[in-house]
């Protein structure tokens, strides 16, 4: 490659990589657009009212040639900044209720871990078992061993702030949560309904953490 040593041309590389990394980062952290001159016009071009949109380019000139990646990303909040995928610890001593819990939180890009025993999820969430942080418990209110309130009280000697929802049939089981920080839900509990209030639990926390 023009006379350079492989060594030096993978070097060259490996910093131009590294250059336009950087570049990408500080265009979508801005939020705006990177100065590249093919940004898509679409939109314009229909006279469309055009959204916020981050165009990036990268080049990388590898011994092995020159490899381009383009792509058009509308910016958001959820888009500018690398957002986790939250983990959301579900307990159920019904396998059936915590299979459809389950289901509906994966189908909205939640990583689920269910457990069936309180008892046993509760000693591994004390114990730092799971293999992810997590993020968030649903659980059941009455169960074998231990029901919710029992699991709740237990799990904020250690986790004061950890968003918890409790999903119950009896309506006046909420009295037993009372200090505890929990979102109380009565069964039956349509997906929509869980899906909202575990998105505003999670906000919560963030801005909390913020």
């Amino acid at each position: 490659m023009f006379g350079r040593s492989q060594s030096s041309a993978e070097s060259g590389w490996a910093g131009n990589n590294a250059f336009h990394r950087k570049k990408i980062a500080a265009a979508c952290k801005r939020g705006r657009r990177s100065p590249h001159p093919k940004v898509g016009t679409q939109a314009g071009e229909r006279g469309l009212e055009r959204k916020p949109t981050a165009h990036i380019a990268l080049r990388t000139d590898g011994p092995g040639g020159m490899d381009v990646m383009e792509y058009e990303q509308q910016l958001t909040p959820e888009s500018i900044l690398p957002v986790k995928t939250p983990v959301i610890l579900l307990i159920d001593d019904n396998a059936i209720q915590a299979t459809i819990r389950q289901a509906i939180l994966r189908r909205a890009g939640y990583l689920v871990i269910a457990a069936l025993d309180p008892v046993r999820a509760l000693a591994q969430l004390l114990n730092g078992e799971f293999t992810d942080a997590i993020d968030a418990v649903i659980t059941d209110h009455v169960m074998p061993g231990m029901n919710g309130a029992e699991f709740v009280r237990e799990l904020r000697k250690i986790h004061t702030d950890l968003p918890v929802m409790v999903i119950s049939g009896l309506d006046d089981a909420e009295a037993e949560y009372e200090g505890l920080q929990v979102r109380f839900l009565q069964k039956p509990l349509m997906p929509d309904l869980l899906l909202a209030n575990l998105r505003d639990l999670l906000q919560q926390e963030i801005q909390i953490v913020a």
